[in-house]
Order: structure tokens, then sequence, then C-alpha cells
């Protein structure tokens, strides 16, 4: 293929209709695409070789993903109504006001989560809480541990979301919340996989 051809299959790609992103200006095929390295958890950088397209192009699609995944689970998320009380982070202390933690719930063998200020109440009513401990003013997540096993399926995504973060060798608290999102719908969906479910919800409602 001469890089005339090359270009020419590029900009193809890049103009042509997308139905899942209807103000994309990559094609619907690359989009595809996009979605099945997404399932395969790739870093952006991998993404952008194998898509032959710029990393801050990558990047801002994995945020608008990521930011629909939260939008879409969250509506049926039964841990959607309890209060944050604003949450509230504090470098100085290298810790959320208030004992933030991640609130775990297991209802029909699904995990639905939140980020939650601390109340001893909350197993009462079936809540697991899971402790997230951070270094340098929250890039990086040090570990997750389970205060309280309720369940063995608690457990697996407790494990499953501590061995996940820890490869991004740190995390923005500007995009933590999205990032464990993802963890919890990647963990709901591995036996439906998560291309089918992103392709479900993108042509519903598409970016």
């Amino acid at each position: 293929m001469t890089r005339k051809e090359f270009s020419q299959g590029k900009k193809s790609v890049l103009e042509a209709k997308n139905k899942y992103s209807k103000r994309s200006k990559i094609s619907e095929v690359a989009f595809r695409h996009l979605l099945m390295l997404f399932e395969l958890d790739l870093t952006a950088k991998k993404m952008a070789e194998l898509c032959q397209l710029n990393r801050n192009t990558i990047n801002r699609y994995m945020t608008l993903i990521r930011k629909r995944i939260t939008q879409e689970w969250e509506t049926i998320n039964p841990l959607a109504p309890i209060p944050d009380n604003n949450i509230v982070f504090e470098p100085e202390k290298n810790t959320f006001y208030g004992k933030v933690v991640l609130g775990i719930f297991e209802e029909n063998n699904t995990i639905y989560t939140k980020l939650l200020q601390f109340n001893p109440d909350w197993s009462e009513k079936n809540i697991v809480v899971m402790q997230l401990k951070f270094i340098d003013g929250f890039r990086k997540i040090l570990y997750a541990t389970l205060m309280e096993f309720k369940s063995d399926l608690c457990a697996m995504f407790c494990i499953f979301t501590h061995e996940r973060l820890k490869k991004f060798r740190g995390i923005s608290k500007n995009t933590l919340l999205l990032h464990l999102k993802e963890c919890e719908v990647r963990f709901n969906q591995k036996k439906h996989g998560m291309y089918d479910y992103l392709i479900k919800i993108f042509h519903i409602n598409p970016l």
C-alpha cells in the first residue's frame, strides 16, 4: 500500500457515518474496533497504535465511554438515592473527609457501588464497605481492602477492582469515580462481554 492509498483509506475511516456516535469524526467501523479494544482493557497507547489514531483522540473517547457507562449504570443502581453529603478531598490529609469508602451492595448476583461517607448502620442494610488507600495526592491507589466479607461475590469484586486499578500507576481524583464505575460494569458484564453491552447502550443512546 502506498502512502497516498493509506492516507485516503484513513480519511475515509474518519469521514464515514457512525450511528453509535453521531458527532464522531471516526467511522462506525473504527468506533466498533475501538469498543473491541476497550473490552480487552488495553492502554490508551496500545489502542492508539492498533487503531491508527492519535492518543489524545483515544483518551477523549475513553472518557466519553466511561461517562456513558456511569450514566447508564446509575439508572439501575439501588445505591444511587443514598446522599453522598458532598464528599470533600483534603490533599494535606491524603484522604477523603469523613472516611469516604466504596459502598458495595449485592442484589440478584449483581454488584452495585457508590462512593459514600462511612456509616456503621450500613451493615444492617447489607452494604459492604471497601476501604481505598491512596498515596501521592490521590494519584495512586495503594490498596483496596474489603472491611467486611458478606459474600464471595463482594470479595471477588474487591480483588478484581484492586488488581485492575493497580495497573494504571496513578489515577486522577477527577477520573477516579469513572474508573471505579468501569470496574463495576466490567465485573458484572464479564459473562456476557463488555463489547455487546457497549454496542447495546450506544445503539439506544449514541454519543
